[in-house]
């Protein structure tokens, strides 16, 4: 397995958070917020801290499997941390937000099914949402698409659970461990970019990883 070009320091996710998104995963951990707005999570990076595993394959046949720094991401009710605006999650519902202008970084509960919308307006409002609907055990995923048809760009479970960088995943077993990051960063010059990091956790170990593709929203 491969550590070149491994990028674990925390502070290049504002610098250069492509690199260092390519390169570290990051898994929303524990309770989160239930209403929008600006709140402090820590990140630990339990790869360092507790062996967590994460690997990531080369698109070079010749090379070695990337090794993944794994970070748990949770929300620091005493606020001794990075802040970050939160778009909620809510059964049954669409959430919205407008990104602030101020804020460096976004960010959302884990995606396990749900839909992320980005609608970009001229004057560079930047909308968030996070819709989540269901018909008895599965997904409504008719009532997602119109929930969210305001938006310039969706990323549904189709994205990211029913298809690996194109290729369909047809094992539905397969489907139920695929799951999705969201991170949004604001470049001073660039603005606001936004990430999903889509990934796999494995049952054959604990505490272990795929990291299966970066996709810019």
């Amino acid at each position: 397995m491969e550590y070149d070009d491994v990028k674990n320091n925390i502070a290049e996710l504002f610098t250069a958070p492509r690199d260092f998104l390519k390169m570290n995963l990051l898994v929303m951990i524990g309770k989160v917020p239930t209403v929008g707005g600006v709140y402090n999570f820590t990140f630990k990076n339990q790869t360092n801290l507790d062996n967590w595993t994460c690997s990531r394959k080369s698109k070079h046949w010749w090379k070695y499997d990337y090794k993944i720094h794994v970070w748990e991401v949770r929300w620091d009710k005493k606020g001794n941390s990075s802040a970050a605006y939160f778009l909620p999650y809510k059964p049954d519902s669409v959430q919205k937000g407008t990104l602030p202008a101020d804020a460096s970084l976004m960010l959302t509960a884990g995606m396990t099914g749900c839909t992320f919308g980005v609608a970009r307006f001229k004057g560079g409002q930047i909308d968030v949402c996070h819709a989540n609907y269901q018909i008895g055990d599965r997904l409504d995923d008719k009532r997602m698409s119109q929930e969210t048809a305001f938006c310039n760009k969706r990323f549904s479970d189709r994205d990211y659970r029913q298809q690996i960088k194109g290729s369909a995943v047809a094992d539905v077993k397969r489907q139920g461990n695929l799951a999705a990051t969201i991170i949004g960063t604001n470049h001073p010059r660039q603005g606001w970019k936004i990430y999903a990091q889509q990934w796999e956790i494995l049952v054959t170990a604990v505490d272990a990883y795929n990291y299966l593709d970066l996709i810019e929203l």
